[in-house]
């Protein structure tokens, strides 16, 4: 039997492509930055970003987002949450698979136990915790059959939940939550299939089983994938056609450089860019060096060098906009002037070191590739030096390295996906009141309990610093005015599903050109 695993496409050669259609829908090119590869395994912690636009194409799950970025129905027809809010119960469309087999409830309890499994590295493993049992699941206590998903007739699934959490439906809109057999490449559900695959371009084309046909609004959609923002550029530069995902904080610099003002498109997203100790050992282990670290910086000022609107200065440890955090908590210092907050700074290294002039602070910091990065970088370290503290870059995985860039963007909205990258780790920051605290909003049976609990837990950190955050990061596309159906949004997601193209905005890039 053909087992199911959660979105893991392997082996993807040439298939057939699709027929004409009646009426010409148009083709949508699209580049990624990423690297190339069409596998996507997030069980394994993998994430590049072609293989996820591709399996939002072809897999399916119980809900999807839209091109605003909004949960609608995907292959569930409508759900129920209970009273408690303690159960979500979802019924299933009719659906196959394209050799003939049904979809049944029984495929997505046997995604949600491998997203759960004790050796699964999925990303989304912690947050979905507060399924009946995940916790006791994740950490091997319990086997994969407690976990509280089930089907108990073949067109329902129901999610019992050891506490509400209305962001739920948000994490199981992503593409990570979809269901797609091992054998892709001939095995469909989504709205697209696989074509050919061929001179670096993977080709979809609509899927003719597709329950919903009338709904796919292209023809084909070819996805190419760049490691090297300034090699993407260059080539949608070159077409200027379709779209262009991926950019980030680093590269940022490189599109506004690159004369393409009209396609520039940024989403509002929830997230922290900012650096953390790679390790809890050494000088950054005194909490009052990562304070003074984090006072001196003038964050309005790093914010604005970047010349996006979408980066908001982040004093504390979760980013702006979350429900369950609407007002995040921050030190003390942060409304006091600049000037102050820099003579403090100086007092609270000088307890820690002593003479600061005569006894100079050397941090290693790890920086991926990216004009952006090196220049925030050269910016902050102007402002360490007020604190006897000078930076030297080096490449991620150094192992010399004292502090390393986060970069994270919330996949919904909930404060704990900031909270628990504070849990403890190995070799890494540890606070047990903070996960103590973590655990115990996770089983708070009402909003106002779990708020408090966040609350305790989010004020223990801002007080640790266990990093320095600067700003809200940076996600930017490039979007042909001819691309109808996208939207800005905070989670940052573009399904390809979701898009068309204006009658005659045809033809797709062509592949391996630099």
């Amino acid at each position: 039997m053909i087992r199911l695993i959660l979105i893991s496409l392997l082996v993807l050669v040439g298939g057939c492509g699709s027929g004409d259609a009646e009426e010409k829908r148009g083709d949508l090119s699209v580049i990624a930055i990423s690297e190339e590869s069409v596998v996507f395994q997030p069980l394994l912690g993998d994430w590049p970003l072609k293989p996820e636009l591709i399996a939002g194409a072809v897999s399916r799950g119980l809900v999807k987002l839209d091109g605003n970025g909004q949960v609608v129905p995907d292959l569930a027809t409508s759900w129920r949450v209970s009273d408690d809010g303690r159960s979500i119960i979802f019924r299933l469309r009719e659906a196959e698979w394209t050799d003939g087999r049904d979809v049944t409830g029984q495929d997505f309890v046997r995604m949600f136990r491998a997203v759960m499994a004790r050796d699964s590295k999925h990303p989304f493993k912690q947050i979905l915790s507060v399924i009946e049992n995940g916790a006791d699941v994740a950490a091997g206590k319990k086997p994969p059959s407690a976990l509280g998903v089930l089907a108990p007739i073949p067109e329902v699934v129901e999610i019992r939940l050891s506490a509400p959490r209305p962001s739920l439906l948000q994490i199981m809109a992503h593409p990570a939550m979809g269901i797609a057999d091992r054998n892709m490449s001939s095995v469909a559900l989504g709205p697209f299939r696989f074509g050919r695959n061929e001179d670096g371009v993977t080709e979809l084309v609509p899927n003719p089983d597709f329950t919903d046909p009338g709904s796919v609004q292209l023809d084909r959609i070819g996805v190419v994938a760049h490691s090297e923002a300034a090699i993407a550029l260059q080539n949608y530069k070159r077409e200027q056609k379709g779209v262009l995902l991926g950019g980030t904080t680093g590269d940022f610099q490189l599109a506004r450089a690159s004369g393409l003002d009209r396609f520039l498109r940024l989403d509002p997203v929830r997230g922290i860019y900012g650096y953390r100790p790679v390790s809890m050992e050494g000088p950054l282990a005194d909490p009052r060096i990562r304070q003074a670290l984090a006072m001196v910086i003038d964050r309005e000022a790093v914010a604005a060098s970047t010349g996006a609107g979408t980066a908001s200065p982040i004093y504390g440890v979760v980013s702006w906009g979350l429900s369950d955090l609407p007002q995040p908590y921050v030190a003390e210092w942060v409304n006091r002037p600049l000037a102050d907050r820099v003579a403090d700074a100086q007092a609270l290294m000088r307890s820690a070191r002593g003479d600061i002039a005569a006894n100079p602070l050397v941090l290693r910091v790890a920086i991926p590739h990216g004009p952006g990065h090196a220049a925030l970088l050269n910016q902050i370290a102007q402002s360490w030096l007020q604190v006897g503290v000078r930076t030297e870059p080096v490449k991620p995985g150094d192992k010399s390295a004292d502090l390393e860039i986060v970069e994270t963007v919330a996949p919904a909205d909930s404060a704990t996906w900031f909270l628990n990258m504070f849990r403890c780790r190995k070799n890494g920051y540890c606070n047990s009141q903070v996960d103590a605290l973590l655990d115990q909003a996770r089983s708070a049976q009402d909003a106002a309990a779990r708020r408090k609990a966040l609350m305790e837990a989010e004020q223990l950190l801002v007080v640790d610093q266990p990093m320095i955050p600067l700003f809200t990061p940076i996600r930017w596309s490039m979007v042909d005015p001819n691309v109808l159906g996208w939207a800005d949004n905070a989670v940052g997601q573009h399904p390809l599903a979701a898009l068309s193209v204006i009658s005659g905005n045809q033809g797709l890039l062509g592949g391996n050109r630099e």
